[in-house]
């Protein structure tokens, strides 16, 4: 037997070997990053108080409640300095001037069930975000930490 013959038509649709013509290239990629940057963001996503527990986590990590000195963490924030640095009034929290000192020191000592002598603020970058945050510095009557907390800058 002999080798097939073919037989060329010029009314035939040619194949040109690629499965995506020009076009159909650029909507399958463009499609495809978008499903992927969804994919990601989506499993990236954690609701704001997931978040602020995270970041709570990460200040106890590098800051050591109970091995911690105050001149550490000052020297560590240099040259920034709190903005917010309140003492324990004598008749406790509750008497304290100012508000968000007054209600976070509150709800430190209801989270670690010891007395928070001091309580500091400083403002800095979220190194993940790349937003500003609020790092508060919860301190014993030795100036050594007790707890840390975590805050957006706008709350």
């Amino acid at each position: 037997m002999g080798r097939p013959v073919c037989i060329f038509n010029r009314s035939a649709p040619r194949h040109s070997g690629r499965l995506l013509g020009a076009m159909s290239n650029t909507r399958f990629v463009i499609l495809v990053s978008a499903a992927l940057f969804l994919c990601i963001a989506l499993s990236a996503c954690t609701s704001p108080e997931e978040y602020a527990a995270k970041r709570r986590q990460r200040l106890l990590v590098a800051y050591p409640p109970g091995t911690t000195a105050r001149a550490d963490v000052q020297k560590r924030w240099a040259p920034i300095k709190p903005d917010v640095s309140e003492t324990r009034p004598a008749s406790g929290w509750t008497t304290c001037p100012h508000t968000l000192a007054r209600i976070r020191a509150i709800a430190s000592e209801h989270r670690t069930g010891h007395i928070v002598n001091r309580c500091e603020r400083y403002l800095g970058p979220d190194g993940w975000s790349g937003g500003l945050c609020y790092c508060w510095f919860y301190y014993d009557s030795r100036d050594y930490i007790l707890d840390a907390d975590w805050q957006w800058h706008t709350d």
